[in-house]
């Protein structure tokens, strides 16, 4: 996978302007995915977060059920997502987004995925860890959009009325150590594709990660010390009318040892409407999907695999 240095882009240079777009556009219409150097998130801030999460995860399942996942936000138990055609993944998580209030008028209307975040009252230093990766991993998303408008010839804040009111997503993730020999349909996460439009991955030296070529065939992603995994989602492979691609990748569980990874979902508004843009269609190539609200299709890919909102929505 390529390895994009982000700094010229921070510093605001020409070179660094043209030059990230680019290299940006080029691993987006090829594989869909990249590393990301030097993108400004203090190690020190992710390394917190991560030791953080690795003890909320030692916690006993009911200090952590206290907090059982609703609207992506909270403790989400282990196997409890399941993608058709596997069995369900050996992982459990926990979610937090926007930091919103019980009065929010979107949270009062019970509109989907708008909550309070919640948290362990058994682990008071869990909040602050996530909260500092949040933020930083939010002002970093915010460049990225800029980078990839500019990617697709477009003007830089083309993505910021979208972004309104976002629905990002960090999600920490736990895959203990595999249980055995797997049956074939096993999987930590199995071959899937993100809904969204960007995920921004961190994770541990452990590995797992892998990404399945256009070709055929699959590519170890290992962690590349001071790097994210960058990728794009299915609604922005639609946003673009296919120009950009969203790539089938999978994770299998270690058997000597857990792995954690730390994946952030960076999205629009859930009213943003999603309609083809324009530098990807034209006369000869012309828009492949209606337009639509982003929240509704983002909605409809967490229903199919999330138990907790099969119940919900039962």
């Amino acid at each position: 996978l390529p390895i994009i240095d982000f700094a010229p882009f921070i510093a605001g240079t020409a070179q660094g302007r043209s030059e990230v777009p680019r290299a940006i556009a080029a691993a987006a219409e090829s594989i869909g995915f990249f590393y990301l150097a030097n993108h400004g998130i203090p190690q020190s801030v992710t390394d917190g977060v991560f030791a953080a999460g690795k003890r909320f995860f030692e916690l006993p399942l009911a200090a952590k059920q206290e907090i059982k996942i609703r609207e992506q936000r909270g403790y989400q138990a282990y196997r409890d997502v399941k993608r058709e055609g596997y069995l369900p993944n050996l992982n459990e998580s926990f979610f937090m987004g926007l930091d919103l209030q019980p009065d929010d008028p979107d949270v009062m209307a019970k509109l989907a995925l708008h909550a309070p975040n919640q948290w362990p009252t058994a682990m008071p230093e869990f909040r602050p860890a996530m909260e500092a990766y949040f933020n930083s991993v939010y002002s970093l998303g915010t460049s990225l959009l800029r980078a990839c408008a500019l990617a697709l010839k477009l003007d830089e804040l083309f993505f910021v009325p979208f972004y309104d009111k976002p629905i990002p997503f960090v999600r920490i993730m736990h895959y203990p150590a595999s249980p055995g020999a797997r049956p074939e349909n096993q999987f930590g996460n199995p071959p899937h594709t993100d809904y969204g439009c960007l995920t921004l991955l961190a994770q541990d030296a452990v590995g797992g990660l892998a990404v399945r070529k256009r070709g055929g065939g699959w590519i170890d992603a290992p962690q590349i010390p001071g790097t994210l995994v960058i990728n794009i989602g299915d609604m922005l492979m639609r946003w673009t009318n296919d120009k950009w691609v969203s790539t089938l990748h999978r994770v299998i569980n270690d058997p000597g040892q857990s792995r954690y990874s730390l994946p952030t979902f960076f999205d629009p508004a859930y009213r943003a409407n999603v309609a083809c843009i324009a530098s990807c269609h034209g006369p000869d190539n012309p828009a492949k999907y209606p337009p639509i609200t982003f929240g509704e299709y983002y909605k409809q890919g967490l229903d199919k695999t999330y138990g907790y909102r099969k119940t919900e929505n039962a």
